[in-house]
């Protein structure tokens, strides 16, 4: 456990002394979004797995027109479902949001000093030859749709997709 650990307190801090307050905030964001769906999702199949196992014991299964109940084979596996699904409802589901606040916590702890001593990386980094513009974006996809190779500001376009270069 030292290991999921360190990574949830080690990597705002990595992230915002490499690319500044912004990259933790990229960061976050993409720690909240997939925290929420892992969160959610084995929460939901952990009750899947506890439910499947009540519905066979109370008789509702039925294959081949035989009433399967306790001690059938369906019963048998269901157990072990819900032996795995018990752990994921209730406790791995729910420490996902514990993550997500540690996460949280140690960025706001920090924040001074990803503004003040953050973005190490950021020099050396050159976003200045990728424009943002819609009109840039439509005649990239275009180029790329025709199948065009081109050469041109640090974006090329080749049959395969787009690549973006960065300076170096």
């Amino acid at each position: 456990m030292v290991a999921p650990g360190l990574l949830v307190i080690l990597s705002p801090i990595i992230f915002g002394f490499a690319f500044g307050p912004r990259g933790v905030c990229g960061l976050l964001a993409g720690a909240i979004v997939s925290g929420v769906q892992v969160g959610i999702s084995m929460s939901n199949t952990g009750g899947a797995w506890d439910n499947a196992k009540k519905y066979i014991e109370h008789g509702n299964l039925i294959v081949n027109g035989m009433k399967m109940g306790k001690r059938s084979e369906p019963h048998k596996n269901a157990v072990i479902g819900d032996t795995v699904g018990d752990p994921m409802k209730d406790t791995s589901g729910p420490s996902i949001n514990i993550l997500m606040k540690l996460m949280a916590i140690v960025s706001l702890v920090f924040g001074k000093s990803f503004s003040t001593k953050g973005g190490l990386l950021l020099p050396y980094l050159d976003f200045g030859s990728v424009s943002r513009n819609e009109e840039t974006m439509a005649s990239l996809v275009s180029l790329h749709a025709d199948g065009v190779s081109q050469h041109e500001e640090g974006v090329s376009q080749h049959a395969e997709g787009v690549s973006l270069h960065v300076a170096g």
